[in-house]
């Protein structure tokens, strides 16, 4: 009996495809400084860190800045720190795309660091790498099923 074999991406796999680099930025930062980094390196968010350590501070996100401008940061002396997010949920490589997916969902976050077992930043996946990953195992499941129903003797 043919039984399928669905591959499910880990996080680690997806790390290894797209490159562990990690850009980030310190709490005392100018926000409109961590804004250009951004906007030149065309990412969505900023890992935050301490200068001296590689303690995980926060995240900041584009809906941070946002919120923050909203709600009257002054865009020129704002530091990161009174915009970043300092609830940061995270995941390790062992778990898979699905498991990250539901962690972005439940919390409503587009961006999520990943960690080894030690608490080290390994890397940070987007909401955008994740569905890439998830249309990749869909078509591998679609390919092999194809090939599962071409070989069926007639």
């Amino acid at each position: 009996m043919w039984r399928a074999f669905f591959i499910m991406t880990t996080i680690a796999q997806l790390l290894n495809r797209k490159g562990a680099t990690v850009h980030t930025v310190a709490p005392d930062t100018l926000l409109h400084e961590a804004i250009s980094t951004m906007v030149h390196l065309g990412i969505g968010a900023l890992v935050v860190k301490a200068h001296s350590s590689d303690d995980l501070l926060g995240i900041l996100a584009e809906r941070d800045i946002l919120q923050r401008l909203a709600n009257g940061a002054a865009y020129d002396t704002a530091l990161v720190c009174d915009c970043m997010s300092d609830s940061l949920p995270s995941i390790t490589g062992t778990h898979n795309t699905n498991d990250a997916l539901q962690i972005m969902t439940d919390r409503r976050i587009r961006h999520l660091p990943v960690l080894d077992n030690d608490g080290r930043l390994l890397g940070l996946v987007s909401i955008g790498d994740l569905v890439k990953a998830k249309l990749e195992e869909q078509h591998q499941a679609i390919e092999q099923l194809g090939n599962y129903i071409g070989g069926i003797p007639t």
